[in-house]
């Protein structure tokens, strides 16, 4: 093969690698959560009670299934993910308690640990549900969309319910609330979680985005584990 040969077909191969790799980043960020292909759980996770003893519970604390959810509010995955387990959580009143923990990924969602600080002090107040849901739809209704300004997240506080808006913003720079985010995010790394959502069923970790379908299975799955015990 001549010189000037071999350097075009470099060429060609380096320009086909450049786009395989633009098309596989493309997909990641811009797939359509319902086409997300399902994960396969794993059944090892021996210390999954310790999990739900940290972070902001929805449901009954006596549920048989415990669901533990790394997330971050600017994550398109984990906004599907949060709307599913609601669906869920309505099918099966009293089966499921949803503990939510904070794994926000700075770099690619600016305004993603602000709003996971928000939704710890929203809990202190007692309006965690309302603008956990808010926080969500903000982020997720422009894909493009993942900033979030303070006074913005005051006005969405009071749309929740809050009150007192200086005791939340007084929240929103106290030591409690950023350890509260800095602890959840320490254990996802400890636990070697990549990215989000994150979710445990009991003993069950599944990585990634799950269809509906399949958590319920997975969730009937423990529900009669647990009654056969």
């Amino acid at each position: 093969m001549s010189k000037p040969l071999e350097q075009a077909s470099a060429v060609v191969l380096g320009c086909c690698a450049l786009v395989v790799t633009l098309l596989l980043v493309r997909r990641e960020l811009f797939t359509d959560p319902a086409q997300a292909p399902a994960p396969t759980p794993v059944l090892h996770e021996a210390d999954w009670e310790e999990l739900g003893r940290r972070g902001v519970t929805v449901g009954d604390s006596t549920a048989p299934v415990q669901v533990v959810v790394f997330s971050d509010y600017a994550c398109p995955f984990c906004f599907q993910l949060d709307r599913d387990l609601t669906a869920l959580r309505e099918e099966e009143p009293g089966a499921i308690r949803v503990v939510f923990r904070h794994y926000p990924n700075s770099d690619l969602h600016p305004g993603a640990k602000l709003a996971a600080l928000g939704a710890e002090c929203a809990a202190d107040l007692g309006r965690f549900s309302r603008l956990h849901t808010l926080l969500f739809e903000h982020f997720n209704a422009d894909r493009e969309g993942s900033v979030l300004a303070r006074p913005e997240l005051v006005q969405m506080s009071v749309r929740a319910g809050v009150v007192d808006t200086g005791q939340f913003s007084r929240c929103l720079d106290s030591p409690r609330a950023a350890e509260a985010v800095l602890r959840d995010s320490a254990e996802a790394v400890e636990r070697r979680i990549s990215g989000t959502p994150l979710v445990f069923v009991n003993a069950r970790r599944i990585d990634g985005a799950v269809p509906r379908d399949a958590l319920r299975r997975i969730l009937r799955e423990e529900r009669q584990s647990n009654a056969a015990k």
